[in-house]
């Protein structure tokens, strides 16, 4: 039986943040949003993970269990904090979190919410894991896609979370978008958002990898499911399309290029954002920037 929702920050140097939010995902979280410098977080060289708790009316002890098994398993320099307890898990999300600016034209902030003057509103409500728009990946490749989107993309959005990137892609004209992911619950998120967004008609979202391809495939993921996906991922790309790939630091880069490059992708752009790595891949690297 579950009672309400608690909140943990984390807050740990970015050389320990991989180490950190592994650990921070073990414990069943509902949501994650992480904050650095760039999204109004603290000073360089660390990030804070932002972790919210159902709680559990049958364990008394569960908060402090919580933070017991963070505090082992996060690392040293890692500081543990039980921050925000409230009952509703969407008040909350729109109390605490600020705009996360994506690309060079939204805001992803909760329905209701103030959008910021020079920025368009991409309304999100987090689904679990990631899916907030907050981490620097997200708004990574928001950047990257920008120049790839026509009224005849087609795209594909492998690990959508709660759907920010295929959402925003939509949002810039893009024909239409399949989202997927093995999370029910960032599913229904997802589809949610399409409809706070108004292109729920154009957006589907599904478990499975359909068998189609698409203009635009986007994968932000961790190292292993980009590797382990590398074949199918390649394969869904339309001839003369772009995968875009991230959520891997610089030491993964240059194992997953050589990945990709073995299923006939070359990269044909790099960016970088807060540590984190985002690599533009095409078949026709002619094709990728016109």
């Amino acid at each position: 039986m579950t009672q309400g929702v608690f909140r943990v920050r984390l807050d740990v140097p970015t050389r320990a943040a991989d180490t950190a939010l592994a650990a921070a995902l073990a414990t069943g979280v509902q949501g994650v949003e992480i904050q650095d410098q760039e999204t109004g977080g603290p000073p360089p060289g660390r990030v804070y993970i932002i972790l919210w708790h159902a709680d559990s009316a049958d364990t008394p002890n569960h908060r402090r269990d919580v933070a017991a098994a963070l505090r082992k398993g996060a690392g040293a320099d890692v500081v543990v904090s039980l921050e925000t307890a409230d009952d509703g898990w969407t008040a909350l999300l729109a109390a605490d979190l600020e705009p996360a600016l994506l690309g060079s034209h939204f805001a992803a902030l909760p329905p209701g919410a103030t959008p910021p003057p020079d920025r368009r509103p991409l309304w999100v409500e987090s689904g679990g894991g990631f899916g907030s728009g907050m981490h620097p990946t997200t708004a990574l490749c928001v950047g990257l896609l920008e120049p790839f989107i026509n009224a005849e993309t087609r795209v594909l959005d492998v690990g959508c979370g709660s759907g920010v990137l295929a959402l925003a892609a939509l949002l810039m004209g893009a024909q239409s978008a399949v989202g997927v992911d093995i999370d029910s619950v960032a599913l229904a998120a997802a589809a949610r958002n399409a409809a706070h967004n108004g292109v729920g008609d154009r957006a589907r979202w599904v478990e499975k990898m359909p068998p189609q391809t698409a203009d635009l495939v986007l994968a932000n993921l961790y190292p292993g499911p980009l590797t382990q996906l590398a074949s199918d991922l390649s394969r869904r790309i339309e001839h003369g399309g772009v995968l875009i790939i991230s959520g891997f630091r610089e030491p993964q880069r240059k194992a997953l290029e050589g990945v990709y490059r073995d299923h006939g992708l070359h990269v044909v752009d790099a960016h970088s954002r807060a540590g984190w790595h985002g690599l533009i891949l095409s078949s026709r690297p002619e094709a990728a920037r016109t």
